[in-house]
């Protein structure tokens, strides 16, 4: 696997155009499962293969290209299945106003597919040369800048922005789902009460979301039931009526896709009493 790292703290800066990167680093074939609590702004670029992010209990799939964030506080899960090639970029705490400020960083836009993904190689090529060349030297700005340059470009052509329309309608739908994935739903319904055709509700959701409704509504599912594993005494069969599975059976089978145990294996792991 190989890694380049390079660290900016602390290293004097000519110019303040942008924020101070803190540290960078490039990592291929990357295996490991990140599950951590940061205390720094990040950006990680998959570059090549695939994997998850898991945030608030759901599962959303991070396929290359693509961005995910991470950010102070925040409890993150994301790894690769098998493997990706990452380009992460690292910004102290006292950053986080600056980023936020500037539309660059939103905890609500946590991942974002790369719509320009010859125009992001080309910038992450010459990040990664002019990486090697800085090594230790005392000026920065230049990553500042080409870190600057590939956040903003890799948001710029992103189809799910705020221009596009139904989003404050789908948010709705979205929050509705995590609040009450026990019921069930008959989405084509759901679309014709909001005035929208079947495509494009299903076409608006998985961009904004990034997983067409039926598929978010079961990660909804399986975050409730992984937390009424370790919270609850209630039995799996009664976990799986109160998560809106009829089929105890299968609710064990898709559990044990989702989170790669069955669920008895997940609550004698983290059950947090006796």
């Amino acid at each position: 696997m190989e890694r380049l790292v390079r660290h900016f703290a602390g290293l004097p800066r000519r110019l303040r155009a942008t924020p101070p990167l803190e540290s960078i680093g490039f990592i291929a074939g990357k295996q490991d499962r990140v599950r951590r609590i940061f205390s720094t702004y990040n950006f990680s670029f998959i570059l090549s293969g695939r994997g998850y992010y898991m945030l608030n209990g759901i599962r959303h799939e991070a396929c290359a290209p693509a961005v995910i964030i991470q950010w102070p506080g925040e409890p993150m899960d994301y790894a690769p299945e098998p493997g990706w090639d990452e380009l992460y970029l690292i910004y102290p705490a006292d950053a986080g106003e600056w980023l936020e400020r500037t539309g660059l960083f939103r905890p609500d836009r946590f991942l974002w597919r790369i719509e320009k993904p010859a125009a992001i190689t080309a910038l992450v090529n010459e990040f990664y040369d002019l990486c090697l060349a800085l090594n230790g030297t005392p000026y920065a700005d230049q990553a500042d800048l080409a870190a600057w340059n590939l956040v903003v470009e890799s948001l710029l052509a992103r189809p799910g922005d705020d221009s596009l329309p139904y989003r404050e309608e789908l948010r709705n739908v979205a929050r509705r789902l995590r609040n009450f994935p026990e019921n069930h739903y008959d989405f084509d319904d759901l679309a014709a009460s909001l005035g929208m055709s079947r495509s494009n509700f299903r076409r608006y959701f998985k961009i904004y979301y990034q997983l067409p409704p039926c598929e978010y509504l079961q990660s909804c599912r399986i975050g409730r039931a992984r937390r009424e594993l370790v919270e609850s005494s209630r039995s799996v069969g009664e976990i799986a009526r109160r998560c809106g599975f009829d089929d105890p059976l299968y609710f064990s089978r898709r559990f044990r896709i989702e989170c790669g145990m069955t669920p008895g294996e997940y609550r004698r792991r983290y059950r947090v009493f006796a």
